[in-house]
């Protein structure tokens, strides 16, 4: 049987495969008010024709006050819910597990550029954001919820050594730094119950992969049902440099034959009990069997190759072939989707095939 279409448990849930469809931020669908508008009904129901066992939504802001910094979708309050329950229904008519990212942007939505000059009571009030949003997104009818701790938004601010200046409870040691996110993880669970998926979006260098390890653990203790890896704090991330030079705090081994970030899942997943999502360059069916089937990881997650074939999955396990996407320097889906090249192609074969 391919591994690419095994059912797989998460937590309570019964996945139809291991294929996930990963956060993207799609900015240009973005509402001031955070209300879900038609492009994003379009490209939800994309999601739930995918195939693929569970997709992630792009991050959604617990809090107006991110608007300002940068508009997405919102679940911060009870006027959102109609239209997040509709998003929910798109994805989930075939079987898709549907999990919403929830977010906030970070230090500087207070109006500041360092934690230590947000209010003390904001950045309290904040976690009670996360688990508001939470119950909301359970209300809309989501399956779970992924809580954003990655890219420099705040809880990865928070995390890391590099960032976190504040003075008082949650600075210092790992475990005080990791405590902020723990009483989130627990509210959640506490108000949510122990059916609704809980999941982290984590970084393998806060600052480096040890330490992700012991925050990967703490999170699992606290109640999260899975550990998706991606990138943390860095200088040069702080910087807007999202590319793979970076050492992460990772020694790859001779003959590693994917990124870094894909390394530092499969060493996560090795000191945790729960599941951990591998994504970053699984552009095609050979790559995200071979992860799979080794054990690197035990999802594979799906990014930019889904946004450029939103078949993606559909087709490689019929064997066929989808269009990949053409990796450019800047994604066009961050802005204008109608300037992907591979849409493009697309509609053409479309046309074509007439």
């Amino acid at each position: 049987m391919d591994i690419l279409t095994q059912k797989k448990m998460l937590g309570k849930h019964e996945l139809k495969n291991p294929v996930t469809g990963v956060a993207i931020n799609l900015r240009m669908f973005a509402r001031c008010d955070g209300m879900v508008a038609d492009s994003h009904r379009k490209m939800y129901e994309e999601y739930g024709n995918s195939g693929m066992g569970m997709v992630v939504t792009d991050a959604m802001n617990v809090n107006p006050e991110c608007q300002s910094f940068r508009t997405t979708l919102g679940c911060w309050s009870d006027d959102q819910i109609p239209g997040l329950s509709e998003l929910a229904g798109l994805i989930k008519k075939n079987g898709t597990k549907a999990i919403v990212q929830i977010a906030h942007r970070g230090a500087h939505c207070f109006g500041g550029k360092k934690l230590s000059e947000a209010p003390l009571v904001r950045l309290l009030d904040v976690q009670q954001d996360f688990i508001d949003a939470a119950v909301r997104i359970q209300k809309a009818g989501f399956d779970g919820v992924e809580v954003h701790c990655v890219h420099v938004f705040l809880l990865s601010q928070i995390l890391s050594p590099i960032t976190n200046d504040i003075t008082w409870k949650y600075n210092g040691s790992v475990e005080k730094r990791a405590q902020y996110v723990v009483e989130i993880i627990k509210g959640i669970r506490e108000k949510c119950g122990d059916d609704f998926i809980v999941g982290c979006r984590l970084g393998c260098n806060e600052p480096d992969i040890q330490t992700s390890i012991k925050l990967a653990q703490m999170f699992e203790e606290a109640g999260v049902e899975y550990i998706s890896v991606s990138t943390g704090v860095d200088e040069r991330v702080e910087q807007g440099n999202m590319d793979d030079t970076f050492d992460l705090g990772i020694e790859v081994p001779e003959g590693w034959p994917y990124t870094k970030r894909v390394l530092g899942a499969w060493q996560i997943k090795q000191n945790v009990n729960i599941p951990v999502i591998a994504a970053d360059g699984v552009k095609n069916a050979e790559i995200a069997r071979d992860i799979l089937e080794k054990g690197y990881a035990d999802f594979v997650g799906i990014g930019r190759a889904r946004m450029a074939d939103p078949n993606w999955y559909n087709k490689i396990v019929k064997g066929e072939e989808p269009v990949y996407c053409f990796h450019c320097p800047v994604c066009f889906w961050l802005f204008d989707e109608t300037r992907c090249p591979a849409r493009r192609k697309l509609a053409k074969m479309a046309e074509e095939s007439k």
